[in-house]
This record gives C-alpha cells, structure tokens and sequence, in this order.
C-alpha cells in the first residue's frame, strides 16, 4: 500500500510504495513528534513507523503474547506520558512504550465494550484525557488514569462515528455516518459552563469555563 505526502502547497507526492510493504490495512495515522509517522494496522495486528523522509518502513510494535496483544489496531494516540494508547477492534485498549512494547492490555468487556470496538479516530484534551468516537452512538472518555465513562452519546437511530477533535475554543467537534440513511453530520460539544451563587460584587469577573474569579471589589 502507498503511503502519501502532502506539502504546504496541497501537492501530493508518494512518500512509500513497496511491493514488500508491511501494510495489511491501514488504518490510523498519527505524527509521533520524532519525524515519523505511525499507522495502526488492523489486519496485520500492527503499528507501523514510516519514516515521512525515506519512506522506509519499520514494524513498531506487534503481538507479544494473548495478553499484550494488538487484536486489529484501528486508532490510536499518545498520552501525556509519552505512551501510545492504541484502540482495538476487540474492544481492548493497548498501552505500547515509546520504545514499541506492548505493555498493557485493559478494558476489553462492559458497558462501553460495543462502542470501544475499533473507534475510528481519538483526540486529546489540554487535560491529556482521551475521547474515542464509538463505532456506534457514544463517545468515550478516558481519564489520565486510564478509567472509562461515557461522555456524551449522539441520539436517534445507529451511527458510525468517523471523526473527533477539539477546536481552538475547547469544543468538541464529532462527524458520523447515520447508518440507516447513509447521511452525514457534524455535532459540536460545548465544555460545561460553571455557576457561581451569590452573584459577586461588582468588579470581580467569574470565569465559566475555568472557575478563576479575577478583579478588584
């Protein structure tokens, strides 16, 4: 499978095309901040490191065992402490070092277990908590330490959550496919607004957001 760049100017180039290529069915992309970038493999049971000048491929991390496995790797993204927290079709959630080691298998049964099944894309907060668009209605969050709870859940009949990202304002941007109609949308998740009673004297400001009270009374 080719692996493509694209520059400043929107010109494609091919980065990678190998007869011998390590790609199965590639999935997820992300840019490690090293000068390569790692792609989830959801066949192959994989993440592979391309280099973005080569082009040279490099098998990343891999199966080690039942239970620090990659049972079709689909999304994944750093933590905070430099970790790849990889989502995988079977529901797992692997934990891979910088180094490549699969280190950690966890949650792989429970109530968030169908939509954790291969979630297309994951983003981040300023925070370093995780949100994975389900593959069915719910977006789940997962905290610094790695628990699980469901965020926020998109109503009405099955969908297929694609896209997730946060914008410039903390807002949580989802695109998904409704399964029934073949139609898409985009929803926007505003953060929750605090409240502050009683109403403070004049000259402090309340922050909604952050909670900081600022001014002079």
């Amino acid at each position: 499978s080719p692996s493509h760049d694209i520059d400043i100017n929107g010109q494609v180039t091919i980065l990678n095309q190998n007869a011998e290529s390590n790609f199965r069915y590639p999935m997820g992309i992300k840019y490690g901040g090293d000068g390569n970038v790692y792609v989830t493999d959801l066949y192959a049971d994989k993440i592979i490191k391309v280099n973005t000048t080569t082009g040279a491929q490099t098998v990343f991390a891999s199966n080690i065992s039942p239970d620090l496995s990659l049972l079709g790797a689909v999304s994944m993204i750093k933590d905070n402490n430099g970790d790849w927290i990889v989502f995988n079709k079977d529901a797992t959630i692997s934990k891979v070092s910088a180094t490549g080691v699969v280190t950690q298998n966890y949650f792989n049964s429970g109530a968030f277990a169908g939509d954790l099944s291969g979630p297309f894309d994951v983003t981040k907060d300023a925070d370093g908590n995780i949100y994975a668009a389900g593959y069915r209605n719910g977006i789940i969050k997962i905290n610094t330490i790695g628990d699980p709870e469901l965020f926020a859940t998109i109503p009405g009949p099955t969908h297929t959550l694609l896209g997730i990202n946060f914008n410039s304002l903390g807002e949580l941007l989802v695109n998904f496919r409704n399964i029934g109609t073949n139609l898409s949308s985009i929803y926007k998740f505003s953060p929750g607004k605090l409240k502050i009673q009683p109403t403070l004297p004049t000259g402090l400001e309340f922050n909604e957001v952050t909670g900081i009270i600022s001014g002079i009374s």
